[in-house]
């Protein structure tokens, strides 16, 4: 199957949308890609509650897949899916957050 676009985590083709790295792969197909819940699209907020996801990346897999392979969506719904994703995403280790900011530096672990 043709890769359509990908990035560090996600592949999108025309089958839909799947994990690169993932063992077992993560699925979403094409036909359940505009899945509705209550208003908005199912998927970015259902991935923000996985630990193991970027949502960064899976984001920009969801908007290229969606561009791709179902050029007419709804773009308040993806909207409104995205700004809930954001509420409810899953706090990650310092390795899986983007963008965090530097703090300081490390202090060193004290041994007991």
């Amino acid at each position: 199957m043709a890769t359509i676009f990908q990035n560090r985590q996600w592949r999108v083709t025309e089958n839909g949308i799947e994990s690169r790295r993932r063992v077992p792969t993560y699925v979403v197909p094409t036909e359940q890609l505009l899945l509705d819940l209550h208003g908005h699209y199912y998927w970015p907020e259902h991935m923000a509650e996985k630990s193991w996801v970027a949502m960064d990346a899976f984001l920009e897999a969801f908007v290229a897949a969606l561009q791709a392979l179902h050029p007419g969506f709804d773009k308040h719904s993806l909207e409104t899916a995205i700004a809930l994703a954001a509420a409810r995403q899953t706090p990650k280790t310092p390795r899986q957050t983007v963008r965090t900011p530097l703090v300081g530096p490390a202090q060193p672990r004290s041994r007991a």
